[in-house]
Order: structure tokens, then C-alpha cells, then sequence
């Protein structure tokens, strides 16, 4: 049997929350399409577009094929875009990444080998870490601490407000 339904006001990480998958999400009887965004650059041969979107606070973010960012409100306007690329990277080579958001922050792993904290209101850059290996998992985020690993098979631990590499 399954536990009555219940409403996510917040899917903040991949599974749902920190905390665990939700177990019996309330879904209507009847669903019907209330609105729809456009979210960027979809699958192409060299990129492809595998992030699940997470909300909080009212906003849903997603993650494009070509490493753009965005915040959507809960009513289809879209709220901010930001290109997380730099000038040191192609912008066809990255491909793959993932999305968390905690305490008023979105944490952005990359194929391209970084992790970025964006604020999640406006969407400006608060910090950002390379690391040697793609990191195409998703963030996890618990208490003060993020976890990441990257595709070489290392575990990292950094601080979520400075993003400094606890271990």
C-alpha cells in the first residue's frame, strides 16, 4: 500500500530533496499542459542535454545542452539565463553536467570540469572550483557541505558558502 499523497512545494536535487525521493507525489487525475518555456539548447551529435530541472522557492531551474543556465517561475516567465562557459573552454566540448539548490543557492557541476554556486535569485556567480575531471554527476548538498564526483572517480567535499575543498 501506499502512504497518502502529498504536494512538493521543493524538488531541490536530483532524487527530490536531501532528505530522500518523494515517496507517493500528488499528480491530478487529469493532467493538462499549463504552460511551456523554451529552456536553450537541446540534444545535438556533440552535446547532450541530460540535467533534471530542480525547484525551490518558487522558481525551476534547468541546464541547456551548451552549458547555459536558467531560472523559470513556477507560472512559465523565465527569470534569469546565464552562459556558464568561459573563454578557455569550446563551447561544443562540454556536455553534461547537473543541478542542486540549497539556502539560496543553485550549484552547477560540469562536464567541463567545474562546479559553480549561483545565486538563485538573480543568478550572479557567487563562486566556482575546477577540478582535473568532468564532474557529470549531480551535486549533492547536506547541511553546510557539498559533494560532488567527478568522472575519475574521486569524491570532493567543499564548503557551500566559499566553496573551498574540505576534502
Amino acid at each position: 500500500s501506499l502512504p497518502g499523497q502529498s504536494a512538493n512545494a521543493s524538488w531541490t536535487q536530483r532524487q527530490g530533496t536531501s532528505g530522500a525521493r518523494p515517496g507517493h507525489p500528488a499528480l491530478s487525475a487529469n493532467p493538462q499542459l499549463v504552460w511551456s518555456v523554451d529552456i536553450g539548447e537541446g540534444d545535438g551529435r556533440r552535446q547532450r542535454l541530460s540535467t533534471d530541472p530542480v525547484a525551490a522557492d518558487g522558481r525551476i531551474y534547468t541546464l541547456d545542452a551548451g552549458q547555459r543556465v536558467q531560472a523559470t517561475s513556477t507560472s512559465g516567465q523565465v527569470l534569469w539565463s546565464v552562459d556558464l562557459t568561459t573563454a578557455r573552454e569550446a563551447r561544443s566540448s562540454a556536455s553534461g553536467g547537473a543541478l542542486a539548490v540549497s539556502g539560496g543557492r543553485l550549484y552547477v557541476t560540469s562536464a567541463a570540469a567545474f562546479i559553480a554556486a549561483l545565486d538563485a535569485a538573480s543568478g550572479q556567480e557567487i563562486w566556482r572550483v575546477d577540478f582535473d575531471s568532468p564532474l557529470t554527476g549531480s551535486p549533492a548538498v547536506s547541511g553546510d557541505t557539498v559533494y560532488v564526483a567527478g568522472l575519475d572517480s574521486t569524491l570532493s567535499a567543499l564548503d557551500a558558502a566559499s566553496g573551498r575543498i574540505q576534502w
